[in-house]
């Protein structure tokens, strides 16, 4: 006689698939389940964030000396000239932004600490540097020894979007704004007299003591001749 055993046994073993679920799919969800495994980052060595908050900062930081720039041309009515200290603000500028992204662009972990001491290193030189500029630039204009009044041709050349600059020219082509030498124009938009402001460290200035007649509002522009700029006529007759 046979003995049949009950299915239950093996319905409990049996796998078990949802409405409209095949098993292969099942299969291969359990498989890749089994083959994904976590991805294990390398902790920061310590001192990284703060080594990027100082580099970040002396990324920023030759916003101080645009500052500082600004506050030099607005302390005084003369008009500053960019020399040597403006082209030694700019290269401190470039070198303190090429330092904060080499550091960025830098892969390697090692030496974090002796990284941030450079750079906070250099922080503290970019904030001197601004104040020292500001501080020298006032003081040497305040104690600038002035040179001769002389009269100059005025033109302008366009330095930007709404920006114009004066350009001041002697008789023989010079260029007061340190921008070399060209050819003396027959006209000229305006005639002034001007003296030179001389101060230490190679700061200097240009003082407009006297200019020639604007037109009004219901009058022509007239320009006015090198031949007459540069001769005795009173400026306030000027352009005849």
């Amino acid at each position: 006689m046979l003995d049949f055993q009950p299915l239950d046994q093996y319905r409990s073993s049996a796998p078990t698939y949802a409405v409209g679920q095949h098993s292969g799919s099942t299969d291969e969800t359990r498989l890749r389940r089994r083959r994904v495994t976590p991805i294990r980052r390398e902790p920061l060595p310590p001192g990284t964030l703060r080594k990027s908050a100082v580099a970040s900062a002396l990324l920023l930081s030759p916003v101080l000396l645009v500052i500082a720039h600004w506050i030099v041309i607005g302390s005084t009515n003369d008009e500053y000239v960019h020399g040597e200290p403006w082209a030694r603000l700019f290269l401190a500028g470039t070198a303190a932004m090429a330092l904060s992204v080499a550091d960025f662009l830098a892969t390697s972990r090692r030496l974090v600490g002796v990284r941030t001491l450079v750079l906070a290193a250099a922080l503290v030189g970019m904030i001197g540097y601004a104040v020292g500029y500001t501080r020298g630039a006032l003081s040497a204009h305040a104690h600038a020894s002035a040179s001769p009044a002389e009269r100059v041709l005025v033109s302008y050349e366009n330095c930007g979007k709404n920006c114009r600059q004066a350009v001041y020219q002697r008789a023989d082509g010079t260029l007061l704004n340190g921008l070399g030498k060209r050819p003396v124009a027959e006209y000229a938009p305006a005639c002034a007299r001007v003296q030179t402001l001389v101060g230490e460290r190679g700061f200097g200035w240009l003082r407009v003591l006297e200019r020639s007649r604007s037109p009004e509002r219901h009058q022509l522009f007239w320009p006015v001749r090198a031949s007459e700029c540069f001769s005795d006529i009173p400026l306030s007759q000027l352009p005849r």
